[in-house]
């Protein structure tokens, strides 16, 4: 009997803490420039987080080659742009108001908008977008599901600005 009342008092106190307001929550904004200064995302990287309880985020922002755009017209890549632009304006506030839970949903969002906007020539970023959101999906924290997505739409982010620079007509 003293076991089961104690295990509710552990119950009990896990729950206040999974219940404590958002101002504990990371203060990483996703909006930031994240490029090397070689204008190439880094494929791995630990972004610290103030909360001493929760692990660093590990990030796996995907380098895809030039030719990853290859069958997309000037039209799918303004696409791309305007969409995670719009998603990610949308989601990474969320995130660092609090709301994780939020800024995947609205991540999710962006990623099945941008799948279904996309015709199947521009083969590359729909297989990107949907294997991201695959993974994703098998993360059990929030975080981990808007990182995973995140990470994705910053890969996208950066093969389109690297075509840009290249001077890539598609």
């Amino acid at each position: 009997m003293g076991v089961g009342f104690m295990l509710v008092g552990v119950v009990s106190a896990e729950a206040r803490r999974a219940a404590q307001p958002a101002r504990e929550a990371p203060q990483v904004s996703f909006a930031d420039d994240e490029s090397t200064s070689e204008g190439t995302a880094s494929p791995s990287r630990v972004v610290d987080s103030p909360m001493p309880a929760s692990p660093p985020i590990e990030r796996n922002v995907p380098v895809f080659p030039g030719r990853f755009l290859e069958g997309c017209s000037a039209s799918d890549l303004e696409t791309i742009e305007r969409v995670l632009s719009g998603t990610i304006g949308k989601g990474a506030p969320l995130y660092n108001d609090g709301d994780i839970v939020g800024c995947a949903a609205e991540y999710e969002r962006g990623a099945r908008e941008l799948e279904t906007a996309l015709p199947q020539a521009c083969a590359g970023p729909v297989r990107a977008l949907a294997e991201s959101r695959a993974a994703a999906a098998k993360l059990v924290l929030p975080a981990g599901r808007a990182w995973a997505l995140r990470d994705a739409f910053d890969g996208l982010i950066e093969v389109l600005d690297r075509s840009k620079t290249a001077g890539v007509s598609l």
